[in-house]
């Protein structure tokens, strides 16, 4: 891939050209273009805070979990189990970045809820509506171990406050899987600009509900804020995000606002496509808020 070139027009739908793989309304088996739009409401100016006591989110020094492994022998993670991680024999040591973030593990006053009204809280202090990725339903949940894995501790956890065996909840690092290093990578990337005072820019494409751009500017605010916390300066930290489908476009604009970044990020709701596509524009509507972009689809040239 050479570059990637916005294309802009001047309104409605994607229509068909001759001989192009796109129907009328969006891809072919995929609902993205057909809900892009129909969604009207407004992001959310506050989260929902049901199930969390007063957003009481705290940093302290914790002990990084002996790393683990999903085990399935079925098509999903249904059945999935945990197990130790090892290197030629010997229990697999944390990536070294793991043990610098450790010293702000966030944690997470929770009051006696159902699972789904909780928000899913990980180690560096982001979190996100339980509905996310933890629906049964949802492929992350059955097909991604991480994120089951994420889900199964949380649920776990959050158990242990409803029955009062525990005061709070700490949150969850992730197990060896896809995402680890993907994770150990962001928060080596976010401590190095933190740490030497520069500033620090991620993007993310097919971002779904924005779950690397949180990850990122959480992790950056983690080590370059005094409390882990405190929102950043925008000329410090910049987020850009990319998402297809209206519907986790609006999600995403609830977990950036949720994790305070909303004024450090630019959302984008676009789609990239081969230029054999043959697409036209889909500038749908006018940006939902300030930081936000027209909605156009990009082509591969």
């Amino acid at each position: 891939l050479e570059t990637v070139e916005p294309h802009l027009g001047t309104g409605g739908m994607a229509s068909k050209s001759s001989g192009s793989p796109l129907e009328v309304g969006g891809f072919l088996g995929d609902p993205s273009m057909a809900v892009r739009c129909e969604e009207k409401t407004q992001p959310p100016t506050t989260c929902d805070t049901r199930g969390v006591r007063g957003w009481s989110l705290s940093v302290g020094d914790s002990t990084i979990p002996p790393l683990q492994v999903g085990y399935t022998t079925g098509p999903t993670t249904k059945d999935m189990t945990l197990q130790g991680a090892t290197y030629e024999g010997k229990p697999a040591a944390p990536h070294p970045i793991f043990e610098l973030a450790k010293k702000r593990t966030a944690r997470m006053a929770l009051e006696k809820s159902t699972l789904s009204d909780t928000r899913v809280l990980e180690f560096n202090g982001v979190h996100s509506a339980y509905e996310f990725d933890c629906l049964a339903t949802l492929d992350f949940r059955q097909y991604h171990q991480v994120r089951a894995a994420l889900c199964t501790t949380h649920e776990d956890r959050a158990a242990a406050v409803f029955n009062t065996t525990a005061s709070e909840y700490v949150g969850v690092y992730p197990i060896v899987d896809e995402e680890y290093m993907e994770y150990a990578l962001t928060l080596s990337t976010a401590w190095d600009a933190a740490t030497t005072g520069r500033p620090y820019t991620y993007l993310e494409l097919g971002a779904r509900y924005g779950t690397w751009i949180a990850r990122a500017g959480q992790s950056y605010r983690l080590f370059a804020s005094p409390d882990g916390f405190t929102p950043i300066p925008q000329d410090r930290l910049r987020l850009l995000a990319v998402e297809g489908n209206c519907h986790w476009y609006r999600k995403m604009e609830e977990h950036i606002a949720c994790n305070r970044l909303d004024m450090n990020s630019i959302l984008l709701l676009s789609y990239v496509a081969p230029k054999s596509y043959n697409l036209s524009l889909i500038h749908i509507s006018e940006p939902t808020r300030l930081l936000s972009i027209s909605y156009a689809v990009f082509c591969l040239k």
